[in-house]
């Protein structure tokens, strides 16, 4: 990724986005994180030590903030995500969610996002709902193969709030998002061949 697309860069811990409206465009895919990606995101934050201070650096965001004071997801959706579906699991026990996500396109999805409760079965009534559910469900096993699910709960929702962060990487306002992105996902997991011309089509 090139400095120059940058306007800021700074460090937000996932208690610092409280409030915060994310907004993911329509030329981005659905949330498609797999098993294996949730489960190695928890223990990865987990396992790590938060003695004296110490920070876990989650991964670059790459946003744009918009005329309403939200924020164009411009890489960095997934995670963001995943970290929605756990704080949405937790949620029961700790009345507190950071931040709101909306969905240019795929309103059902985003409604299906918000209401989403701690229990349920993996819904296959279209893709982003398998995929959310599937999280949800692979969040609530990590969970329950823990000594104790409810402190697994709580220490990993600390270590959000407090200890785990993104490098925020806020691009100007006239920045071209949907070039910025092509570029940020090349030899990141592939887009499909579909997904790759409705960006190329939506840059022309």
């Amino acid at each position: 990724m090139e400095g120059e697309f940058y306007m800021a860069i700074v460090t937000k811990t996932i208690g610092e986005l409280k409030g915060y409206k994310f907004f993911v465009p329509s030329y981005q895919r659905g949330y498609r994180w797999t098993e294996h990606e949730v489960k190695a995101l928890l223990e990865d934050i987990y396992e790590f030590s938060t003695e004296n201070g110490k920070q876990y650096c989650i991964q670059p965001i790459i946003v744009r903030e918009r005329n309403d004071g939200s924020f164009e997801v411009v890489d960095g959706q997934q995670r963001l995500t995943t970290i929605y579906i756990f704080m949405k699991i937790a949620e029961e026990k700790t009345e507190y969610v950071p931040f709101d996500i909306e969905f240019e396109t795929r309103k059902s999805s985003q409604n299906f996002l918000s209401g989403l409760t701690s229990k349920g079965i993996i819904n296959n009534e279209n893709i982003d709902y398998f995929h959310i559910t599937t999280a949800r469900e692979t969040i609530n096993k990590w969970l329950e193969s823990q000594n104790n699910t409810y402190i697994a709960i709580n220490d990993i929702f600390k270590r959000l709030i407090e200890s785990v962060f993104f490098i925020w990487n806020e691009i100007p306002s006239e920045s071209d998002t949907i070039d910025i992105f092509t570029k940020v996902n090349l030899g990141k997991i592939p887009l499909t061949n579909a997904e790759l011309i409705k960006a190329l089509l939506l840059n022309e």
